[in-house]
């Protein structure tokens, strides 16, 4: 992607992602095995170290960085959002990190993913154990049917056939992937140590669910100065941090959870009182309740206690977020081609 390229929401940036030897697809097919629920799988994701894994975006696609740039750059110049006083994002862009302009010196952004639906959780310990004995449930016989509609459903948008001839699994997952790492699968937070993009997969009560960092973000808005950790998992991060007054800065910009939701294309994320969905949920448009969440502490779906329970709220996860992706990037595109 040229810098004067036309930006396209088709664009998947799994395929720039590494170097030569060292490339996403390459990888995908010849060394890693999908066979999630085996103890001595690899680590599937690394950033830049482990030249088995895969090469992730968020760190290796030059292309999202440029997206992002580009993307964010002309919302910025919508007129709902210039009285927001959002700084213009520099021409520069490095890889690894955006750079806007602040008051008091530079914020580094950094891109995150929110597609997460825990394919490739692997090992011995809680939680990753029983996300990798669900995915083995996922392509069992029983199972079968809801994954071979999956594949269907995806074939239609991606319009490529089993070239590689991968198992269904794997074939599902090469899918998948092209689906996900567009840029309706992507966000910017503040880049530095223990930033929300870290914290959010690292907590107990978050588990990488977009929906319920969300929540905190609401949260947030809604009454920033009493904030406790009871009430909100990314306390710490948003509140207690040395670098409290950076992401303070960041959501400032903003001035209301709204206006980060609209600008951010996350509209299909919460009603249309912006009160968060629940990606689990049965349906699109299923109220989020957190406080019940983590009292229940059923935060990703291996935490169910019946098996079909499990795989239904699996399968949940799965068609809600493929929602929010399609929705998103429609109204990305219609940004880019106004």
């Amino acid at each position: 992607m040229s810098d004067n390229e036309k930006l396209d929401i088709n664009t998947c940036f799994a395929d720039d992602s590494g170097k030569e030897e060292y490339r996403f697809w390459d990888n995908f097919a010849n060394k890693i095995n999908v066979n999630v629920w085996e103890e001595n799988c690899l680590k599937i994701y690394n950033y830049k170290n482990n030249y088995d894994s895969l090469p992730d975006p968020d760190s290796n696609s030059k292309n999202l960085y440029k997206f992002h740039r580009k993307l964010w750059g002309v919302q910025i110049e919508e007129d709902r959002f210039k009285k927001l006083n959002i700084p213009v994002l520099l021409d520069e862009i490095y890889t690894y990190q955006l750079d806007t302009m602040m008051a008091d010196g530079r914020l580094s952004l950094s891109s995150d993913s929110i597609m997460s639906i825990y394919w490739h959780w692997t090992g011995k310990n809680y939680p990753l154990k029983q996300s990798s004995e669900l995915m083995e449930l996922i392509i069992s016989e029983k199972y079968s049917d809801k994954l071979k509609e999956a594949i269907e459903n995806m074939k239609k948008t991606i319009c490529r056939e089993n070239e590689k001839n991968f198992s269904e699994y794997k074939y599902f997952l090469w899918l998948y992937l092209q689906k996900s790492n567009t840029i309706g699968g992507y966000i910017v937070f503040p880049k530095h140590d223990n930033s929300i993009n870290q914290e959010r997969g690292k907590s107990q009560k978050i588990r990488d669910r977009f929906d319920l960092t969300l929540e905190c973000v609401r949260r947030y808005y809604l009454n920033p100065e009493n904030l406790t950790e009871e009430h909100n998992p990314l306390f710490y991060t948003l509140k207690k941090s040395e670098f409290f007054d950076k992401d303070k800065e960041f959501f400032k910009m903003f001035g209301s959870f709204k206006n980060y939701i609209d600008f951010f294309c996350l509209q299909d994320w919460v009603n249309d009182n912006y009160e968060v969905l629940d990606l689990l949920g049965d349906t699109a448009t299923t109220l989020l309740n957190a406080d019940v969440v983590w009292k229940e502490n059923k935060i990703i779906p291996c935490d169910f206690e019946k098996e079909d329970e499990k795989v239904e709220k699996w399968w949940n996860l799965y068609h809600n977020l493929m929602y929010r992706l399609k929705e998103r990037n429609k109204k990305i595109e219609e940004i880019l081609n106004k």
